[in-house]
């Protein structure tokens, strides 16, 4: 890069991170009340409050560990919205509503910094050994459309669970 262009690849991860926060934007857009952030269509399945903490605190794990970005939320977390863990419908222990927002917000931020921050080199290299996708995926750069699928994924099923309820989705129509 010369003369302060961006690459295409740069671009593109950029581009691709500005989407996960554009379709955020859409799944949380109006008022959800409190009890709607704990529904469940069966017991143990997501809550509204679960998927948004679990989409933040796997950019802030995940994301940016493949990249060799620091996190930022508390390793407390992973207990609730972690691999593995199952709401219980209580949201029990949960941060506000407003700070796990506010907590994907923040991870999306920290991710569009650290990505802007790296070289198309960097999105090359393979990610940290101790990584459990290190064998999945063949680069760093890999991890930016995989965050983007995991992310839309949940805030798809944000959409739903508004819907179930009666509530707008978020997402249009």
């Amino acid at each position: 890069m010369t003369g302060g262009a961006v690459s295409v690849l740069l671009d593109s991860h950029l581009t691709t991170i500005a989407q996960i926060k554009f379709f955020a934007d859409r799944a949380l857009k109006g008022d959800i009340p409190e009890a709607a952030r704990r529904f469940q269509v069966h017991p143990g399945t997501a809550t509204i409050h679960w998927l948004i903490g679990h989409a933040a605190f796997t950019i802030d794990r995940m994301s940016l560990w493949a990249l060799e970005g620091p996190a930022a939320l508390p390793e407390s977390h992973q207990a609730l919205f972690g691999w593995s863990t199952k709401p219980d419908g209580t949201n029990a222990g949960f941060p506000a509503w407003e700070e796990t927002v506010a907590d994907l917000y923040g991870a999306i931020d920290r991710l569009r910094a650290h990505v802007a921050s790296r070289s198309d080199d960097d999105f090359l290299k393979p990610l940290p050994a101790a990584h459990p996708f290190a064998k999945m995926m063949a680069n760093q750069g890999a991890m930016i459309p995989f965050t983007a699928l995991h992310t839309g994924y949940h805030l798809g099923q944000v959409s739903t669970l508004r819907r179930a309820q009666g509530l707008p989705s978020g997402m249009g129509v």
